[in-house]
């Protein structure tokens, strides 16, 4: 099995630091076993994140940042039955970060429109 794929992966550099495994020891984040993804697809797509720059999975993580946020407003709108996305955004606001923030949001939009 491939380094990393089921397996702690060690930095070169820290190596042996801390005895067997090292301190550096990153466990992988989704256990091997519990996916969907065909083993040699999901190796290939490990190998093309490792060889992707730092801008490009940057990239790649903002974009589904973004795409995420997209489908909880999507669900909201359709749940709520509200086609306002003002409201949606705020709702959206409040569920992930708090009634007093939406709250206070929704007051400073409300003195912007006076």
């Amino acid at each position: 099995m491939p380094e990393g794929i089921g397996r702690p992966m060690v930095s070169k550099e820290l190596e042996g630091i801390g005895g067997p495994g090292g301190w550096a020891t990153i466990e992988p984040v989704m256990p091997v076993g519990f996916t969907d993804t065909d083993p040699v697809a999901e190796r290939l797509q490990v190998a093309l994140l490792r060889a992707a720059g730092t801008t490009r999975r940057l990239a790649l993580a903002l974009s589904l940042t973004d795409t995420v946020h997209d489908l909880a407003r999507s669900a909201i709108a359709r749940t709520l039955h509200v086609a306002d996305q003002t409201e949606v955004r705020l709702r959206f606001v409040e569920l992930h970060y708090g009634r007093d923030l939406a709250e206070a949001i929704r007051r400073r939009l409300t003195r912007q429109q006076e």
